[in-house]
């Protein structure tokens, strides 16, 4: 049976093998669309409408049957659509008071100087810290780890655990901090706050529609 994915003016046919094998989470239907891994935060499910138009699930309708039961009332050999919200597409305006408290306290973390701005030297900072901070928590437990340790193998084991932690959050913090620097959209070596709002709102957006499905 087939599945019309629908965002946008965008139409895309996903194919499903069988009822047992239905998938409608993001994830999968971002593999269908072949959209990158960074962009599946960005997508939310709308609606599924049935072959003669009916709404078998919507957001905005408490009566329709619920996203994990819809698969009970389709017909093999039937054709569906599924419809979706880019989250890229939404605006501060859509933000209630608590989402944006949330990120005006994501952006006090690194504007120390309360300036109103976050340069990329306070951001760098930031992201160090926290790095240095996560290391010394790790190597602290890691000397533990290798006191109790009998054997050579054992601290082979142990250094190579928390060295693959260190190395798993320095990555982390390095990806977050080129994140943070693409935020600069003029180029001024400044991540504004109107900057931060903007491009933080569609994450916090997809966030709280995933979460409420």
């Amino acid at each position: 049976m087939s599945i019309t994915i629908v965002w946008g003016d965008n139409k895309v046919n996903f194919e499903l093998p069988a009822i047992g094998d239905i998938a409608l989470s993001s994830h999968d239907i971002a593999e269908a669309l072949q959209w990158s891994h960074d962009n599946r935060i960005h997508l939310t499910i709308v609606a599924l409408k049935g072959p003669e138009g009916e709404i078998l699930f919507s957001q905005e309708s408490s009566n329709s049957t619920q996203l994990e039961d819809w698969d009970k009332k389709i017909t093999v050999g039937a054709s569906y659509e599924l419809v979706l919200h880019d989250m890229r597409e939404a605006s501060v305006s859509q933000l209630t008071d608590s989402q944006v408290a949330e990120i005006k306290k994501g952006f006090l973390e690194f504007d120390k100087d309360n300036s109103g701005s976050i340069s990329i030297d306070e951001a760098e900072k930031a992201f160090q810290k926290k790095i240095d901070d996560y290391f010394k928590r790790i190597d602290n437990l890691q000397r533990i780890a290798l006191n109790k340790a009998k054997t050579d193998a054992e601290k082979e084991t142990a250094t190579a655990k928390y060295d693959a932690m260190k190395e798993r959050e320095r990555a982390f913090n390095m990806k977050r901090l080129s994140d943070l620097k693409a935020r600069d959209t003029n180029g001024d070596n400044m991540i504004s706050w109107e900057e931060y709002l903007t491009s933080e709102a569609p994450v916090i957006l997809a966030r709280d529609a995933t979460r409420a499905r």
